[in-house]
């Protein structure tokens, strides 16, 4: 076998390596858009609040309550889709959150 094994070796080394990289940017750029929307939702949601509150002088328990639905509704999705894009680059349905519970 002598050298062909050690450049199959060697070649099926730089293939893994090549494969491994490319999940890895491949999940980066994934979550980097990811990111980026609940970013935005999030200033968006702060926006409303920042408007409400200066359109107001007298603040409601409501609106604070409703306020607080939408952000726990946000951190909510953000926690799925997070949980989603774990799983499929895991290639299992284990997650973080799965673990800590």
């Amino acid at each position: 076998m002598g050298d062909y094994g050690k450049n199959a070796a060697i070649a099926l080394s730089a293939l893994l390596t090549a494969i491994n990289t490319w999940e890895a940017f491949k999940t980066y750029r994934e979550r980097a858009i990811h990111e980026r929307i609940n970013v935005n939702k999030l200033f968006k949601l702060e926006r409303d609040i920042r408007l409400y509150m200066e359109g107001n002088e007298e603040l409601k328990l409501e609106d604070y309550e409703s306020y607080k639905k939408l952000f726990d509704q946000l951190h909510e999705e953000y926690t799925e889709a997070r949980n989603v894009i774990d799983s499929k680059n895991n290639g299992s349905a284990n997650t973080k959150s799965d673990e800590q519970s």
